[in-house]
C-alpha cells in the first residue's frame, strides 16, 4: 500500500505542476524558448562549417562592422524605441511613434555608413578589405535592418503575439547558415557570409513586418514635432544610456582589433557567436516577458520589486547548470568541433564564461531602468564599464601584450561593476541588498565548484 503521506505529496506536485503549465507567463516562455532553441541549435551546427570556409579573418572583420552598426544603433532611434512598449496612447499614435522611429533611423544610417565607406575610400583604404560600394550598401542595410528588427520586437512583444516571436530565431538562422554554406562553397568566400547575413535579416523582417503597421516612413514635419516632443524625457535620458551601454559592449571589439590585429578579433567573434547560444536560449525569453509584464505592472502602479528579485533568483538557478559546464568543458568543447587552430578561441570563451553569467541575470530584467525611470544609473554603470574596460586593455597592452590578460581584467571588471549596479537598483526597490548578495555569491560559487569538479573528472577519464 502507498503511504498516505507521500500520495498527498505527489497529488500536491501534481496539481502545482498543472498550474504552471497553465500560467500565461510560463506557456510564453516556452513559446519564445521553443524558437530561440531551434534557432541556436542551428547556429551551433553551422559555426563549425564556417569557421573552415571563411576563416578567422573574414569573421573578424564581419564582427567589426556588426560592431560599427551596433554603435550607430544606440543612438538612430533617439533612444524612443522603449516608447513603443511603454506608452499608453492610442494605436494610431503608436503607428505615429513607429514611422517617426523607422524613419529617423534611415536617415541616420545612410549618414553614419557614408562617413564610415568616406573614411576607408580616403583616409584608409587598405583598413576594411571590403568593395567601398558594397561597404556603403552593407552598413545601411545593416545599420536599418538590425534596428527595425529590434522595433518589431518590441511591437510585437506589446501586442504579446509570442507566435511570432517563437518564429523569427529559426527563421534568421536558417537563411543565414543555408546561404552561407552555400555561397562559401560556390567560392565566395570574400562576401558570402555577409550576403548570407543580410539575407537572414530581410527574410525574418519580412515575417514581422507582416504584424505591424504598414510602411516604414513618415514624411509629415508634424508627426516628427510631435513625437519628439511626447518622448523628451527618452531623448534626454535614455539615448544617452543607449550610447553607453552600445559603446562598453564594443570596447573589446575596439580594442582587440586594434592592439591585436583582425585574426584575433575573429577568435574573440566567435567565443561571443558560442556564449550567444545559452545566453539566448536562457535569457531573451525570460528578459522579453519580463519586461511586458513588468510594464504592465507598472502601468497599474504596483511595486515592481519583488517581481524583479524574483525574476533574477529564477534565473540564478537556471543558469547554474550550462555556466557550470561552459567553464568547465568550454575549450575542449572547442577544439574538438573548430580544429586545434581554433585553442585560442577555447581559451577565451573560457575567460568570457565567467561573465556571462552576470550578463545573464541584466537580461533577465531587461528594461527595468526605464521602467523605474532610474536610467541615470544605468549610465553611471556603463560610464564606469567604459572606463574600466579601456584601462584593462591599455594595461594588458602595452604592459603584457597578451590578449588573454585583457580579457581576464575586463572579465573581473564586469563583475564587480554589475554586482554593485544591483546592489544599488534593489536597494531603490526596496530589496535587501544583503540578500540579492548572498544568493548571487551562493550561486556563483556554486557554478565555481562545479566547474572545478568537472574539470577535474575530465583531466581524469581523460589521462
Amino acid at each position: 500500500m502507498p503511504d498516505p503521506l507521500q500520495l498527498v505529496e505527489l497529488l500536491y506536485m501534481k496539481k502545482k505542476f498543472e498550474k504552471l503549465k497553465s500560467s500565461k507567463r510560463f506557456r510564453n516562455i516556452i513559446k519564445i524558448s521553443s524558437g530561440t532553441l531551434g534557432g541556436q541549435v542551428v547556429k551551433a551546427i553551422s559555426i563549425p562549417i564556417f569557421t573552415r570556409i571563411y576563416g578567422a579573418e573574414i569573421l573578424g572583420t564581419w564582427a567589426f562592422l556588426f560592431s560599427i552598426s551596433s554603435l550607430v544603433n544606440s543612438f538612430s532611434d533617439l533612444g524612443m524605441k522603449q516608447a513603443i512598449m511603454l506608452g499608453n496612447q492610442s494605436d494610431v499614435y503608436d503607428e505615429k511613434v513607429y514611422r517617426v522611429v523607422s524613419s529617423t533611423t534611415m536617415v541616420i544610417a545612410i549618414a553614419s555608413a557614408a562617413l564610415v565607406s568616406f573614411f576607408y575610400a580616403v583616409v584608409n583604404p587598405s583598413g576594411i578589405g571590403l568593395n567601398i560600394p558594397f561597404l556603403l550598401f552593407y552598413l545601411v542595410f545593416s545599420i536599418f535592418t538590425k534596428q527595425q528588427m529590434q522595433i518589431c520586437y518590441t511591437w510585437i512583444n506589446k501586442k504579446a503575439n509570442y507566435n511570432v516571436l517563437m518564429k523569427n530565431p529559426l527563421i534568421n538562422s536558417l537563411t543565414f547558415s543555408i546561404l552561407g554554406i552555400v555561397l562559401g562553397f560556390s567560392g565566395f568566400v570574400n562576401y558570402g557570409y555577409f550576403i548570407a547575413w543580410i539575407a537572414g535579416q530581410f527574410i525574418t523582417l519580412l515575417h514581422m513586418k507582416r504584424f505591424l503597421p504598414k510602411g516604414f516612413f513618415t514624411y509629415n514635419l508634424n508627426d516628427y514635432k510631435e513625437v519628439w516632443c511626447k518622448n523628451i524625457l527618452f531623448i534626454k535620458y535614455q539615448l544617452p544610456s543607449n550610447i553607453l551601454v552600445r559603446f562598453k559592449d564594443q570596447i573589446p571589439v575596439f580594442f582587440i582589433r586594434s592592439f591585436f590585429g583582425t585574426a584575433m578579433l575573429g577568435y574573440f567573434s566567435i567565443t561571443v557567436q558560442i556564449l550567444t547560444i545559452p545566453t539566448s536560449l536562457l535569457g531573451s525569453a525570460i528578459g522579453r516577458t519580463f519586461f511586458k509584464e513588468a510594464a504592465d505592472l507598472n502601468k497599474e502602479g504596483k511595486s515592481l520589486g519583488e517581481y524583479t528579485y524574483k525574476n533574477m533568483k529564477a534565473m540564478m538557478r537556471i543558469a547554474i547548470i550550462p555556466m557550470a559546464l561552459l567553464i568547465a568543458t568550454g575549450d575542449r568543447v572547442v577544439i574538438l568541433f573548430l580544429g586545434v587552430e581554433w585553442a585560442l578561441a577555447g581559451t577565451m570563451l573560457v575567460i568570457n564564461s565567467f561573465r556571462t553569467y552576470f550578463r545573464l541575470l541584466l537580461m533577465s530584467v531587461k528594461g527595468i531602468t526605464a521602467l523605474l525611470q532610474k536610467q541615470n544609473i544605468l549610465m553611471i554603470m556603463n560610464l564606469s564599464r567604459i572606463i574600466l574596460a579601456t584601462i584593462s586593455f591599455l594595461v594588458a597592452s602595452f604592459l603584457f601584450n597578451d590578449i588573454l590578460v585583457a580579457l581576464i581584467l575586463f572579465a573581473a571588471s564586469e563583475i564587480i561593476i554589475n554586482v554593485m549596479f544591483f546592489c544599488k537598483l534593489f536597494n531603490i526597490m526596496g530589496i535587501s541588498r544583503k540578500k540579492y548578495l548572498k544568493n548571487v555569491l551562493t550561486n556563483y560559487l556554486i557554478i565555481l565548484l562545479g566547474a572545478l569538479i568537472i574539470r577535474i573528472v575530465l583531466s581524469i577519464l581523460t589521462v
